[in-house]
């Protein structure tokens, strides 16, 4: 990459969408103003590459009329029209002129240098981010015409400070320059870290034992008691918890459930795992037992249509666009990505940028196949339909008179941390059913129907309710369930919906027996579930007043964040908010629709 380091500007990113209007491409490109002055005009020429690599064309642009202020992103809505290459994937941003409010304008000069940025693998990355900050991309060095700075930013060696992020020249290059000094300095960090809160602990022993001392004569051997316990407990919480468990409390105090969650697991330390775990899963519980159709961020929606094809819907506009090219179910979404298992094929997982450019395969499947799937913070679990190996001819008997073929395969629970290769098996139980809750596994057993509680390492598991189980799910600190024990009255099964202590499965009453229920879910404490009826179901919401229908012929559906996603019973998706204030038909989106505000500019 060759770059001028005395360019005000820099390119940080760019999105293409297409235009309604049109149907004609666009480019809106994330421009950083690097200056410490207004920038008023920017004269710029894109360099246009296919998906190969090979170079289209050149897009002479100039973009007037700005009020960028320094150190800020600017030109965010200003649209370049890409009507001469529609087949566009890759841009290159030459800066010819930039106009300041005030002073002599930038002109493209001749200091052009090379640059190369090699990023490390993900868990050095997570390193460097634990050290550096979220901006942090790579290590820091010192080359010939330039000095690279942890956040990727080069810079002239004249600068003693990053041009993009302020960070030190000396600090970075000493402390993140290599995989050795980015250990160094996260031992440093770690010590300040250690010493700060030896003396917290140590000052409150010590106010401690000045409120004693005035309290009793014998305050002086008291004291020295309660400071060698609070130091002794001190000592045993580092070797028991050790460095992880630090990081991960000061991720924590900072509200980065995502980062603590990965310190946490990596010290196996299952009470801090679950004070987390609820705040980094990528669907709901209740939305993972029933396919995940449907999941949710800060800022979009994720849901499918019935061909299986992913959109993602702005919470906000309600502007709708297609992600991929790829069919999916259980959606799961995190950290700028959405994970789903392949609905064409059941034999792999993958992922998709949110903003639909980038598509990876995250683990796949050839004599195997995909059940269930579920994100919680940086780890996947899921389950494999694997052929038994354990097979005897008993069990080949049993199956050949009950026609139950699924006992022919175990179901057998992995789990994958993002950024591996390969998975590790958790438990060869035969598990069908799962989703993760609060730190634990909760799953029904495919042999017996029943519910159990399985520890996050696989070694501990527990019956919490006897089967058969239909369905389950959580709201709160309680265990619901669907019975489907048989009813001697009509010798079918009641499909009532049950409340359970969560530790121990104890019978805590029933929740609904008026109807058949087959699903459900909750949406703050009020209940919805799928009632079960000759000739269809109803989706019906049940609260401490009322218990009342929703939706009319619906085969399946997911909440989150006040919408619904249900399936009619035609096959039909169907979106509609929970208080019931619009009904929308799911069919395929081929166009975006282009906001006001994003005036696609004419070429030069």
């Amino acid at each position: 990459m060759q770059i001028d380091l005395t360019c005000p500007v820099e390119s940080r990113g760019v999105t293409v969408k297409t235009s309604s209007q049109t149907g004609e491409p666009y480019a809106l490109f994330k421009l950083f103003n690097l200056s410490d002055q207004v920038i008023q005009t920017v004269s710029m020429v894109v360099h246009v590459y296919d998906s190969y690599g090979g170079e289209m064309g050149q897009l002479p642009v100039k973009i007037t009329e700005l009020d960028a202020q320094p150190k800020e992103f600017f030109a965010g809505n200003k649209a370049i029209s890409l009507a001469e290459y529609p087949e566009a994937k890759h841009f290159v941003v030459e800066f010819n002129e930039v106009e300041f409010a005030e002073g002599e304008p930038y002109i493209k000069g001749s200091n052009i240098v090379e640059i190369k940025i090699t990023e490390p693998d993900y868990d050095e990355q997570m390193r460097l981010i634990t050290a550096a900050g979220e901006d942090a991309c790579c290590y820091a060095k010192d080359e010939a015409g330039y000095w690279l700075c942890v956040c990727g930013r080069p810079n002239l060696h004249v600068m003693d400070s990053c041009i993009r992020c302020g960070r030190e020249k000396s600090a970075v290059l000493a402390e993140f320059s290599s995989r050795d000094a980015l250990t160094r300095t996260l031992e440093e960090q770690e010590r300040i870290r250690q010493e700060e809160e030896a003396a917290r602990l140590a000052e409150e022993a010590r106010i401690k034992a000045e409120k004693i001392k005035k309290a009793k004569k014998t305050a002086l051997i008291s004291a020295c008691i309660v400071v060698a316990l609070i130091l002794l407990f001190f000592i045993g919480k580092l070797i028991f918890n050790g460095v992880s468990v630090l990081l991960g409390n000061s991720a924590a105090k900072n509200n980065d459930a995502y980062k603590a969650y990965g310190y946490y697991a990596m010290a196996g330390n299952e009470e801090k795992l679950a004070s987390v775990s609820e705040a980094v899963c990528g669907n709901t519980a209740a939305n993972t037992m029933q396919l995940g159709v449907m999941t949710a961020d800060a800022e979009n929606l994720y849901y499918i249509d019935s061909m299986y094809n992913i959109y993602k819907e702005n919470k906000e506009t309600g502007e709708r666009t297609g992600i991929g090219e790829g069919a999916g179910v259980y959606l799961n979404v995190s950290q700028g990505w959405l994970y789903y298992i392949d609905a064409s094929t059941g034999q792999a997982i993958r992922r998709t940028s949110v903003d639909g450019a980038t598509t990876e395969t995250v683990f796949e499947t050839t004599d195997s196949g995909l059940v269930c799937m579920a994100l919680v913070g940086n780890e996947l679990y899921f389950t494999l339909q694997e052929t038994r190996s354990d097979m005897t001819p008993e069990l080949q008997e049993q199956i050949a008179q009950t026609g139950n073929v699924n006992a022919m395969y175990q179901f057998r629970l992995y789990r994958q941390k993002i950024g591996a290769k390969k998975p590790t098996l958790v438990s060869d139980f035969d598990i069908t059913q799962f989703c993760c809750y609060k730190g634990k596994i909760y799953y029904i057993d495919q042999m017996d129907s029943s519910l159990y509680v399985l520890e996050r390492d696989g070694k501990t598991t527990k019956k919490l309710v006897s089967g058969p189980i239909y369905s389950f799910g959580f709201n709160g600190d309680s265990l619901y369930y669907i019975d489907g024990t048989t009813n001697e009255e009509n010798g079918q099964p009641k499909l009532s919906i049950e409340k359970a202590s969560l530790t121990d499965g104890a019978h805590q009453g029933t929740v609904m027996n008026d109807s058949m229920a087959l699903r459900f879910g909750f949406e703050g404490d009020d209940m919805y579930y799928l009632a079960f009826h000759e000739t269809n179901s109803t989706l019906r919401k049940k609260t401490a007043e009322e218990d009342i229908p929703v939706v009319e012929g619906c085969q399946l559906f997911n909440m989150i964040d006040g919408y619904t996603l249900y399936v009619d019973i035609t096959g039909q998706f169907m979106k509609t908010t929970t208080d019931k204030s619009g009904y929308e038909v799911i069919v395929p989106v081929t166009e975006v629709t282009l906001p006001e505000e994003e005036a696609v500019l004419p070429t030069e």
